[in-house]
């Protein structure tokens, strides 16, 4: 039996759900029930989509205010069709309009992140159709040992950039390419004593 998490319209919990499917490598069926009514079902096998019709669904579920979504754990063994979790979400993103509203639905729940750490990879490999701004927003993590999603996603007068940022963000962050950076943890200053004791012990040392 299949459990549903309700949500408004404004909710992203199957946003997470997909992150989790695509990163964990799950198998089984995504059910999405869209705001209009309509359901669709989700078909993973190892993370990876299965055939043209998930690819499809996959895109209204992105693009499109989702109510209630559930998670039914399965084995799919007919592997016909089947994606990687990097091509299936690389050919659903590409091209794929989503209404600025729901843009803004994105920007305003990723701005919320912490301070984020970009894994290095080679995303040239998924033939992703917003490959530049991808290189832009890895750029982007390289200025420091963390970075804020914010000015990536901040100020942005055309709606076609606007799109292409949302979209590449989505697609790093479905994939597991964006985590929380490693909280830097400061050392103790030592006070002037304990520095003194501190040199001296490493001269006893030898250091």
């Amino acid at each position: 039996m299949v459990e549903y998490i309700s949500q408004d319209q404004m909710g992203l919990g199957h946003i997470s759900m997909l992150r989790k499917i695509m990163t964990k490598k799950m198998s089984g069926r995504l059910h999405i029930t869209l705001g209009s009514g309509e359901t669709l079902p989700i078909y993973f096998r190892s993370g990876g989509t299965l055939g043209q019709t998930t690819i499809e669904n996959l895109r209204k579920t992105i693009s499109l205010p989702v109510v209630k979504f559930g998670w039914e754990e399965m084995e799919n063994n007919d592997i016909k069709g089947w994606r990687s979790p990097e091509t299936g979400l690389s050919t659903a993103l590409t091209n794929l309009s989503i209404s600025v509203d729901r843009l803004d639905v994105y920007k305003n729940t990723f701005q919320k992140l912490p301070a984020l750490h970009m894994k290095k990879t080679p995303f040239h490999h998924f033939n992703f159709g917003d490959e530049r701004e991808y290189q832009s927003l890895y750029k982007l993590s390289l200025s420091s040992s963390s970075f804020d999603i914010k000015p990536y996603l901040s100020n942005i007068k055309f709606e076609p950039i606007y799109l292409k940022r949302v979209r590449t963000v989505l697609f790093a962050f479905l994939l597991g390419h964006l985590t929380p950076a490693p909280k830097q943890v400061e050392k103790p200053k030592l006070t002037d004593k304990a520095s003194i004791a501190a040199r001296i012990l490493q001269r006893f040392r030898g250091a």
